[in-house]
Parts: C-alpha cells; sequence; structure tokens
C-alpha cells in the first residue's frame, strides 16, 4: 500500500507527471538561430545564446533573423540551409520578411551550410554534427571562399525525371532598367508551354530586382539576383503544372506548363 494514503497516491501522480512533461519537452525540437552581423558574416548560436560548432543530430527549430539596418553587404540576404536530408531557403528585407523559421531534422555525422545565395562566395557558415551527444561552441563565421559543397540557385538542378523531358528551346527573359520582367518564346509572350529542357536567357538592366522562376510548391531558381547587371542563361526542367517568373518581392506573372 502506498504510504500517506490518498495523499501519497497524489504525490506519487504529480511525480509521474513531472517525469512525462520533462521528457516531453527533452524530446522535442532544440532552437538554432542564425543571424547576419554588420560586416556581412554569419552567426550560429543556440538557444542559450553559445556559438555552435558541433551540435548534436535530430529535430531543430531553426529561426534566421536579418536585423543589421547598417549591413554592408546588402538589405536583402537569400538565406539557403543544405545538407543531408535538408535544404530550406527564403528572401528575407529588412522590410517586410524580416525573419524565417524552419523546422529541419539534421542527420547524425554530418556537414551542413549556411549561406546567402545571393553571394555564396561571400557569405556562408559551415557546421556539423556530432553522432550523438551535445553541442560543442565554435562555429566558423565566414567571408571568403565558399565551401565547396554549396550551391547557388543561379545553376540549375533538374528536377526527377527531367532526363526524359524533350529539348524545347530557349526561353527570353528581359528585366528593364526600371524593373520590368517579360519572358518569350518564339518571341511571343509565355502564357503556355509544353513540358521540357529550356534554356532561360535573361538580358537584366536593374541593379535592384533580379529574375526567379519557380514551380508551384518547389524552390524558385534565380537566374539573376538584384545586383547582377548583364546576360545570364540557366538551363531548366519545366515540368507540367503552375509556373511563376517574378523580381524579388514583386508582382508574379503565372503561365502553364501543360502536354
Amino acid at each position: 500500500m502506498l504510504p500517506g494514503g490518498p495523499f501519497g497516491a497524489l504525490l506519487v501522480l504529480a511525480a509521474g507527471l513531472l517525469i512525462l512533461v520533462s521528457a516531453a519537452r527533452a524530446a522535442g525540437p532544440q532552437v538554432l538561430y542564425a543571424s547576419f552581423n554588420a560586416d556581412g558574416s554569419m552567426r550560429l548560436s543556440l538557444g542559450d545564446g553559445s556559438s555552435a560548432g558541433v551540435i548534436p543530430p535530430g529535430p531543430y527549430t531553426v529561426i534566421v533573423n536579418n536585423n543589421t539596418p547598417d549591413d554592408n553587404f546588402g538589405p536583402t540576404h537569400d538565406v539557403h540551409l543544405f545538407g543531408p536530408g535538408v535544404d530550406y531557403s527564403s528572401v528575407l528585407t529588412q522590410e517586410e520578411e524580416t525573419q524565417a523559421v524552419w523546422t529541419v531534422t539534421f542527420q547524425p555525422n554530418s556537414a551542413y551550410t549556411f549561406q546567402d545565395d545571393y553571394r555564396p562566395a561571400l557569405i556562408h557558415i559551415a557546421f556539423r554534427t556530432s553522432a550523438a551527444g551535445t553541442a560543442s561552441s565554435g562555429s566558423t563565421s565566414v567571408t571568403g571562399p565558399a565551401p565547396t559543397t554549396g550551391k547557388s540557385v543561379t545553376t540549375n538542378t533538374d528536377v526527377a525525371g527531367s532526363a526524359v523531358l524533350p529539348a524545347r528551346g530557349v526561353l527570353r527573359g528581359t528585366v528593364t532598367a526600371s524593373g520590368a520582367l517579360s519572358l518569350a518564346y518564339k518571341g511571343q509572350a509565355v502564357t503556355r508551354l509544353k513540358p521540357g529542357k529550356y534554356k532561360v536567357t535573361v538580358e537584366d538592366e536593374s541593379s535592384k530586382n533580379g529574375f526567379r522562376v519557380q514551380r508551384l510548391h518547389a524552390r524558385p531558381i534565380q537566374i539573376t539576383d538584384p545586383v547582377f547587371v548583364g546576360t545570364r542563361s540557366v538551363n531548366i526542367a519545366l515540368t507540367t503544372g503552375q509556373w511563376w517568373y517574378f523580381p524579388l518581392g514583386g508582382k508574379r506573372s503565372g503561365f502553364i506548363v501543360a502536354s
């Protein structure tokens, strides 16, 4: 019989509930913060504020802040976190979208990279996960050559099944000096295309807008960034569905890809 009668039973029940709550909290995601420094570098830290170099694997809530109004590397960042089983990105400004929140699961014994896809060679930070255990400090905030695992969205990664898509030719995009975008195929404005592989060539005269292409529910493909002026080409596999082209933070123009 439990000591203390009904009162003792209540104490045991309360202790059990406390253990369950503690276990649930322990099983919940940890927090990882990423932010931009005024000199253009990035900082990665854990929920307690300590710098993270090697962190335990598992689920995390990742919070990215663009809170440096005196950032010498520009007020807008295309933050990108990638590595085994992880590929997240968001465009952050200092007026509207100032924060990104992702729920990710890091694999054990793996390398991951945060970078600004607008400036991947300048702004990135690399970190690792351990096999298990607790986090250790010492992440490196870098402004220098990007790691070899880094990817810029100005180069396209073909989607699954693109190997069987036929080559369709060239899509010609323009960004005027005033920031207006257009996209044409064989001299006609694009409203509907057949599935296939296209070479998208963009002539960009604006130093603040850029040109992006995106399929519904997919990650945007950046042809030119807001600071680029000139001509750039990217090979893109356009699969069936709804697509858009648009400038950074601007109005979207849609087109359909269908057989």
